[in-house]
């Protein structure tokens, strides 16, 4: 069974081209994709359930 910190890392290093690519789509779309993913971001940590 994979650790709390392994199974991060693991989900860090598989989401962090599919998110680098879609931030570039966005950017070519005349989008500020950071900008977006920041703001997408920060809405999911404002509405996530609190434990």
């Amino acid at each position: 069974m994979m650790g709390k910190a392994e199974a991060e890392e693991f989900r860090r290093l598989i989401t962090n081209p599919i998110v680098e690519e879609w931030v570039k789509e966005m950017n070519a779309k005349g989008f500020d994709g950071a900008k977006l993913l920041a703001a997408g971001r920060e809405l999911v940590e404002r509405y996530r359930p609190k434990a």
